[in-house]
């Protein structure tokens, strides 16, 4: 570059032309002084410029730079550490090796719009939300499961774009805090792809067969992935819910009731005093959702003469008769389930007319109880009704050993639940009316929904008090783990 070129500088979007004879003439004014003990530092300036870098030849050569290439005689030292990412595996893999686990984290939230007689849907999706076994099964399939949103399990994938609406509370200062209301519109769209449940808007639907329904197709659609070959593609159960046979699984995965032989439906039950029984039972099928809320109740037939006949069979919820003016609280409700019934006039084998007695007994307790007070009852005076009577229930209760079946009362000693929510109905006609809801967020902290409506400073007295404008409906006690 010779001394009349000219030097063009940028500043921003203008452009200022300087003569190089200019400033020249200009610096040259100035000498420049240079510290002794810094000398050295300026040799360097006279080394030849390095020569321009080669274009990459491949994206490798790109992202591995010439400068960066380590010689043969190098030696490299290297401290292993721990990777913190986690192999993704397969659903069905991880369905088979799942195991209980009772975490919930702390999060804002969020009232659900009404977008039209949607609360019965409302009460019960923050019901389950606030149900600990629920939401560490779906929050564990999330982080673990490499599965893309393929359709296959519809409910299982809204449901985990649901939860993941609330965003985890980061410091203490938020714990008061609310995020705004939504409309879970996908958790519908999925209920109208299976076709299990009647979601037309502006239609009222009762929200414990909705709760029971939704339960049963995240169900059959575990069992499905667990029944199948490749993720995604075993065949339908048909919808049967906890009945599902076990025989509709892979053999891989093993009978998770112990006492059950896997080839066989009928036995004989040795009793006390050495009398046997015979017991009639099916395997059926189970995934962490039949783990998490079912359980299995014994049904004892004793009929004169002949040997004492046993059904096993799996229940999802305890569904309790009411009616009785003598029922005035939980514990008085669950007793009546589980006194013998006289059966007058029953045939026995040799066709004679006896008295039989009828009385069932919890075989296997689930993880999460579903209790349903029966409100919609009927008499001849005023047919089909709402009861809106009173029933005391308390935030803890023990199962006695009396509702357990004698062979399973070594194995369940103390078992005590905890109430984690409640769901209440307004008004007084069986066939319509409103649902809320009151979840238990942490321990001592209560919270009220009703639709977009939170209240959030709700003591455990305001939870189990009587309550002149909604009456107690369904209850969700959940034990240890």
């Amino acid at each position: 570059m010779d001394d009349d070129s000219d030097f063009r500088y940028f500043f921003d979007n203008l452009s200022i032309i300087k003569e190089y004879k200019d400033l020249k003439q200009m610096f040259s004014k100035y000498p420049v002084y240079i510290p002794l003990n810094s000398q050295n530092q300026w040799n360097d300036a006279e080394k030849p410029l390095p020569e321009p870098k080669k274009a990459p030849s491949s994206w490798a050569a790109l992202l591995k730079p010439a400068d960066l290439a380590i010689s043969p005689q190098a030696k490299i030292e290297s401290t292993p550490f721990p990777l913190k990412t986690k192999k993704k595996v397969s659903l069905k893999e991880m369905l088979t090796k799942w195991s209980f686990k009772k975490t919930h984290p702390l999060f804002k939230p969020r009232g659900l719009e009404n977008t039209g007689n949607m609360c019965f849907m409302n009460v019960v999706l923050q019901v389950l939300l606030y149900c600990d076994y629920f939401y560490s099964l779906l929050i564990e399939i999330q982080k673990t499961v490499s599965f893309r949103f393929n359709s296959s399990i519809p409910l299982i994938e809204s449901l985990i774009m649901f939860v993941k609406e609330f965003k985890p509370i980061s410091n203490p200062f938020e714990i008061d805090e609310f995020d705004p209301p939504f409309v879970p519109t996908y958790v519908y769209d999925a209920l109208r792809k299976k076709g299990i449940f009647q979601t037309s808007r502006g239609q009222q639907e009762d929200a414990q067969e909705f709760l029971s329904h939704l339960i049963n197709g995240m169900h059959d659609e575990l069992l499905q992935v667990m029944n199948s070959n490749k993720e995604g593609s075993g065949n339908p159960s048909g919808n049967l819910g906890f009945a599902s046979p076990i025989k509709s699984l892979s053999p891989e995965i093993e009978p998770s009731n112990s006492h059950i032989e896997s080839d066989s439906s009928v036995w004989l039950q040795v009793g006390k005093k050495n009398k046997t029984n015979l017991t009639r039972s099916l395997d059926f099928a189970q995934t962490p959702i039949s783990r998490i809320f079912g359980g299995y109740m014994s049904s004892e037939l004793k009929i004169p003469g002949s040997k004492t006949s046993i059904t096993i069979e799996p229940f999802q919820n305890l569904a309790l008769d009411i009616s009785n003016p003598e029922i005035t609280d939980l514990e008085d409700a669950l007793n009546e389930l589980f006194s013998p019934e006289v059966i007058e006039g029953y045939i026995n084998s040799s066709g004679v007319s006896v008295n039989a007695t009828r009385q069932q007994y919890i075989d296997e307790l689930p993880h999460v109880f579903i209790i349903i007070l029966n409100r919609v009852v009927y008499s001849p005076e005023l047919g089909i009704h709402k009861l809106n009577k009173f029933v005391s229930y308390s935030e803890t209760f023990n199962i006695p050993q009396r509702w357990i079946s004698p062979p399973k009362r070594s194995k369940f000693t103390n078992t005590e639940y905890t109430l984690s929510s409640v769901l209440y109905h307004h008004g007084e006609l069986a066939s319509g009316g409103h649902y809320t809801c009151d979840v238990n967020r942490r321990p001592g902290e209560w919270l009220r929904f009703d639709d977009t409506e939170i209240l959030n400073d709700l003591s455990l007295n305001q939870v189990l008090c009587e309550k002149e404008d909604r009456s107690s409906y369904v209850l969700l006690y959940t034990r240890p783990q």
